[in-house]
């Protein structure tokens, strides 16, 4: 196990006082190695710090790999938790893991939604979807911070009465609006493209260990059940306990009773 990892200035004035054994003759404290290095610290004028504001690097779990396939496919996660986590660093192209083939499994277009300021966002979710082979569209979206009331109210724009956010039980913000505004506007173009079948993903979304092949599998169970869906969601929050399964499925359940058409080309027409 890895305790801790120390940055040290061995040049500073007594370094030399710095080490894990032997403690002072006066120490009476537990037998453990950080606490005998801080020690030796405070006793040698030496100021120890925290900083979790910067990202050092990251440690690979040890897995007990039966095959050289499996240690790659872990070495592809770990990249991709990198991915996930590192703010302004890409990571150097590895020469033994291959991205993925591209695909769009099957759908007309997968949409990335980002606002245009989250440039950081923006890089590092191309990156992560390169090495996924996750072919995408980014799509701009609209920006909450430039929504007033009276832009709103110009574009006809109102909550419905009463409605309040059913995990955080408040009205939506600007910030969720510009949010709905962006995918009603995906909708809209799926209707104007004749679309029939899109992805629609967010630049803040975290991919789950083995997500292609897990999603392909949620794909294929869609058509085995034979499901009349219109919307489906990847990924959410849980909003209820006694949520019922889909009859014969393990990954769906269901949320609501569909409609003759599309609920969001009701929306559109």
């Amino acid at each position: 196990m890895v305790h801790s990892v120390l940055l040290l200035d061995l040049e500073g004035e007594n370094a030399e006082g710095l080490r894990y054994y032997p403690m002072s003759a006066n120490y009476d404290g537990p037998i453990d190695d950080i606490i005998h290095f801080a020690t030796n610290a405070k006793i040698n004028g030496i100021s120890m710090f925290i900083n979790n504001d910067q990202v050092y690097g990251f440690m690979p779990k040890r897995e007990n790999y039966e095959s050289m396939e499996e240690e790659v496919k872990g070495f592809f996660e770990y990249i991709v938790d990198f991915l996930i986590y590192q703010i302004d660093k890409p990571m150097p192209k590895s020469k033994f893991v291959t991205p993925s083939p591209p695909t769009k499994f099957g759908f007309d277009e997968i949409y990335l939604i980002n606002l245009t300021r989250r440039t950081e966002r923006r890089k590092r979710m191309l990156m992560l979807l390169e090495l996924l082979g996750i072919q995408v569209k980014i799509f701009d979206a609209v920006d909450g911070r430039q929504l007033t009331q009276e832009i709103l109210d110009s574009m006809e724009v109102k909550q419905l009465a009463g409605y309040e956010d059913p995990y955080h039980k408040r009205a939506l913000k600007f910030g969720e609006i510009g949010c709905f505004l962006s995918h009603f506007r995906i909708w809209e173009e799926m209707v104007a493209k004749n679309y029939q079948k899109v992805l629609i993903l967010e630049d803040d979304l975290r991919f789950a260990p083995n997500f292609n092949s897990n999603f392909e599998e949620m794909l294929y169970e869609l058509e085995v059940l034979n499901l009349d869906w219109e919307l489906l969601y990847i990924s959410r929050k849980i909003l209820k306990h006694s949520e019922q399964w889909v009859r014969g499925s393990s990954r769906y359940v269901s949320l609501a009773t569909a409609t003759q058409d599309p609920t969001w080309y009701h929306f559109i027409k």
